[in-house]
């Protein structure tokens, strides 16, 4: 399975840099921009394989925001939650992510026969530690993979949060 091992790395690799250098240079507001630009990197990606596609809010258990498939098979189910409040810092909506994360994991158990992995993927600003687990309970489960993208972390924080505020009260 060359071309699944090479979607895993597309995933937690291309994917997750792509999307952050999109929020990085001020692309990204809300969650629906999120899944754009997921979606457009993914495609372009899943374009190059032979008989894979991508769906957007697939017709599926507990429907996640993206699902990959290889000749017709699901292989990876993808949300993706944002957590940007203007002038709201240390902020990360606990409830939120494990809401989600529940509901992949639930998803997954359903077809843990079929291989299909997931992925969380989350954009929020918080000073405090946050830390999911890969879920790797192959007895019960597929793997699930937790994908922070932490504000606070980018170099020039403070400069880049501050014209995101100014962008989203303008834009929208």
């Amino acid at each position: 399975m060359v071309s699944g091992d090479k979607t895993q790395e597309f995933i937690r690799g291309t994917l997750l840099v792509k999307i952050k250098d999109d929020l990085k240079g001020w692309r990204i507001f809300n969650k629906a921009d999120m899944l754009s630009v997921a979606y457009y990197h993914s495609r372009r990606f899943f374009l190059t394989l032979p008989n894979w596609a991508l769906r957007v809010s697939p017709e599926i258990t507990g429907k996640p925001d993206l699902a990959v498939f290889e000749s017709n098979e699901l292989r990876a189910v993808l949300q993706f939650e944002f957590a940007l409040v203007p002038k709201q810092f240390r902020y990360f909506p606990k409830m939120v992510f494990e809401d989600k994360a529940k509901m992949l994991k639930n998803l997954l158990s359903l077809l843990r026969e079929k291989k299909v992995s997931g992925w969380l993927f989350g954009i929020y600003d918080t000073d405090e530690a946050v830390f999911y687990p890969t879920l790797t309970d192959k007895s019960k489960t597929s793997p699930l993979f937790w994908l922070p993208i932490n504000v606070r972390e980018f170099q020039d924080y403070r400069v880049w949060r501050k014209k995101w505020d100014e962008l989203k009260e303008k834009l929208f």
